[in-house]
C-alpha cells in the first residue's frame, strides 16, 4: 500500500551521513595521499598557466565548500561608484596623477 498521508517513513535520520559516500571519499583521500609525489611531478611539468589554474581549480572544489552568490539589500540610497570603477577602464592614469597631485581633466 502506498503512502499517501505526505510524511516520509524509515529512511536515514535528516543529517546523517551516507555511508558509501563516506567510505568512498575515505578511498580517494588514502589513493591521492599515496599519489602525491606523482601528482606533484605532473603538475609541475604543465607549462600552459590556464591549465595549471584549471587543475588546481579543480582540486579546490574537493577542500573548499563552494561558495554562492550573496545580494545584499539595503534601505540607503544607491550610491555612484568610486572614481577607479565607474569608467570599467583602467585607472592607473588617475591613481598616477592622484599621488603627484596633479587634476584629472580626461574623463576617458
Amino acid at each position: 500500500m502506498a503512502n499517501t498521508t505526505g510524511k516520509k517513513f524509515g529512511g536515514r535520520a535528516k543529517g546523517t551521513p551516507n555511508k558509501i559516500t563516506f567510505e568512498l571519499r575515505q578511498k580517494i583521500q588514502a589513493f591521492l595521499e599515496l599519489n602525491i609525489a606523482t601528482m606533484q611531478q605532473d603538475f609541475d611539468q604543465i607549462q600552459d598557466p590556464e591549465k595549471r589554474l584549471l587543475f588546481m581549480e579543480k582540486l579546490f572544489g574537493y577542500i573548499a565548500p563552494k561558495g554562492s552568490l550573496i545580494t545584499l539589500q539595503t534601505n540607503e540610497p544607491k550610491k555612484d561608484p568610486p572614481f577607479w570603477l565607474s569608467s570599467g577602464k583602467p585607472q592607473m592614469v588617475e591613481i598616477e596623477a592622484a599621488e603627484k597631485g596633479k587634476e584629472i581633466t580626461s574623463g576617458f
